[in-house]
């Protein structure tokens, strides 16, 4: 593994503990439904492992052929960088990887990288304007209208070649840097769209089986999940916030306000979630330096 990947590794993790102890995030609440609790991470860590087949997926298509455990490597070692301020690392480290691993140059995996991450925000988000939809809120507040705006702007940027020429050349005039941006062909969307939509849809169920697993009575309707995709993928774009920290917790307060909850259950559930979603995180990460650790030292196993 090169220097470059290892000092993102480490610096990420710092980074987590110092955020994660500034936001007071690990504190675990009353638990009504273990049975739930226990179907919300196994779709959780499906989810993740779902997410690895996204990235392989996406480099499959673009004529680079990867093994699926490089995959679960190259985005496992790198998940905590997201939580370094800047939000580029998350892109960096898995192209990192593979440009180490593979005759790829590092230019064009960090492309195919940002190709994937644009599409899996693109997914997401529209996940997450599907439950606003669906849980009523589009006649009530401004933000589910700016939601679908963006979605719709998101849209437009992936596949026009006209959109991301104009930001390469206004790049290129204020930077005085070329900058190359991803121009994702409605085929290759459509054929990785099976990929990212089963990685959000276990991370749907597994957020669903979540908030009933912290709430006395059970709430039936199925777009509760969809806060989840909503929330992480605006996350994700609030560059502002190293891994969506306080972003997230706050889409999600805002979305299940929406199924008339109770305050304290509200925050019980926005602030328990980044926990859960953290343990997905510890999950894939151990996975991967794992397996790392066994290809490097294979007599140890």
């Amino acid at each position: 593994m090169k220097n470059l990947f290892k000092i993102l590794v480490y610096t990420s993790i710092i980074f987590l503990f110092i955020r994660l102890y500034q936001g007071d995030y690990l504190t675990v609440p009353t638990i009504y439904n273990k049975l739930y609790l226990f179907f919300s991470f196994a779709f959780l860590f499906l989810g993740m492992i779902l997410n690895t087949l996204n990235w392989k997926a996406i480099l499959n298509i673009n004529n680079h052929k990867i093994s699926f455990l490089d995959a679960i490597r190259s985005i496992g070692l790198s998940i905590f960088t997201k939580y370094i301020p800047g939000k580029v690392f998350v892109i960096l480290g898995r192209a990192e990887y593979i440009s180490f691993k593979y005759p790829i140059n590092r230019k064009v995996s960090t492309t195919i990288s940002l190709e994937t991450q644009f599409i899996s925000i693109w997914v997401g988000l529209g996940m997450g304007v599907l439950g606003l939809i669906l849980a009523g809120g589009l006649n009530k507040y401004a933000f589910n209208y700016l939601t679908i705006i963006a979605w719709g702007i998101i849209s437009v940027f992936i596949f026009s070649p006209i959109i991301k020429v104009s930001i390469e050349k206004l790049s290129f005039r204020l930077l005085k840097k070329q900058i190359n941006l991803p121009h994702t062909k409605i085929t290759n969307v459509i054929r990785s769209l099976p990929y990212f939509m089963m990685n959000w849809l276990a991370w749907t169920a597994g957020f669903y089986f979540l908030c009933n697993s912290v709430i006395e009575s059970n709430v039936n309707s199925l777009s509760l999940g969809l806060g989840f995709p909503l929330a992480a993928t605006i996350g994700i774009i609030a560059i502002v916030s190293p891994g969506g920290l306080g972003v997230r917790e706050a889409v999600i307060a805002y979305y299940l306000s929406l199924f008339e909850l109770s305050l304290v259950e509200i925050t019980t559930i926005s602030v328990f979630s980044r926990l859960w979603f953290l343990f997905g995180e510890a999950f894939i990460f151990f996975l991967a330096l794992i397996l790392e650790i066994k290809e490097r030292n294979p007599k140890l196993y």
